[in-house]
């Protein structure tokens, strides 16, 4: 699962937080791997690395400060996540973070299962 997002971006803390909820379970469960990629200006980094501590995401944490993921994503919005395969191929994406999507998810997670 890669997700990004920017520390400004209060649908995206919500989803880091939703899926620190359930990342030991779809680690031990599905054997998942959660990466977060900040869009966030090299300006922000000591913001972005004071709320990774603070929250406790114990996820990857990758940044994007150029900006050429995203655009190479044609990532217009965020929170943007995709579900990515074991092959690497992109086989769900959605926009935005609302509750309920979680279970959304862990449905598109279970038909992409090999």
């Amino acid at each position: 699962i890669v997700s990004l997002w920017a520390t400004w971006c209060g649908p995206c803390r919500k989803e880091l937080n939703a899926y620190k909820s359930v990342h030991e379970e779809w680690v031990k469960k599905y054997n998942v791997e959660f990466i977060a990629i900040s869009t966030d200006s090299p300006k922000s980094r000591n913001r972005m690395k004071s709320m990774i501590s603070s929250q406790g995401w114990n996820y990857t944490m990758l940044q994007d400060h150029s900006g050429a993921m995203a655009a190479d994503l044609n990532v217009r919005s965020i929170p943007m996540s995709y579900l990515v395969n074991g092959d690497g191929e992109i086989v769900n994406k959605h926009l935005g973070y609302y509750d309920g999507y979680l279970d959304k998810l862990e449905k598109e997670i279970k038909k992409h299962l090999k």
